[in-house]
């Protein structure tokens, strides 16, 4: 990404968990796979996903391990998925994150960076889009998320 002048990068604190956003594709492949008893039942299950269905299985399954691996919890919103537990934003948390990305007088907020999600996997031109907006100049950090 490209930072305007003036704009600093801050490294973030430590992994302290991870959500998995839901969407249709994944709830999809992961019912499909949760099916599969074998681990030859499962892989002949990744098989026959749609390249979309196996994109979203491999995203969902790389954060839950990297999550795995720091010891962190993992929390799904939008939808279940099987060995995870679902949480419901409240407006509680939606005013929180808000709260967290106002911008004091100087400039700077509490979550000093902004994630932006494209849904690939439902809509297949937001993956160029998102690679065109990665390579303009930025007002500030910000990470984009393409899922597929």
């Amino acid at each position: 990404q490209k930072f305007g002048k003036g704009v600093e990068s801050k490294k973030g604190g430590p992994l302290m968990g991870a959500i998995i956003a839901v969407t249709p594709t994944l709830a999809e492949a992961a019912t499909v796979i949760s099916r599969a008893t074998t681990l030859r039942s499962k892989a002949e299950a990744l098989q026959f996903l749609t390249t979309a269905e196996q994109t979203a299985f491999a995203a969902a399954t790389s954060v839950a391990n990297l999550a795995k691996e720091h010891g962190v919890p993992v929390y799904t919103v939008g939808g279940q998925l099987p060995g995870f537990e679902t949480v419901e934003p409240t407006d509680d948390d939606v005013q929180e994150a808000l709260a967290g990305m106002e911008l004091d007088e100087n400039g700077v907020s509490r979550i000093n960076y902004f994630v932006q999600v494209y849904r690939a996997g439902d809509f297949p031109m937001y993956a160029d889009y998102a690679v065109h907006r990665a390579s303009e100049e930025l007002a500030g950090p910000r990470q984009f998320v393409v899922t597929k």
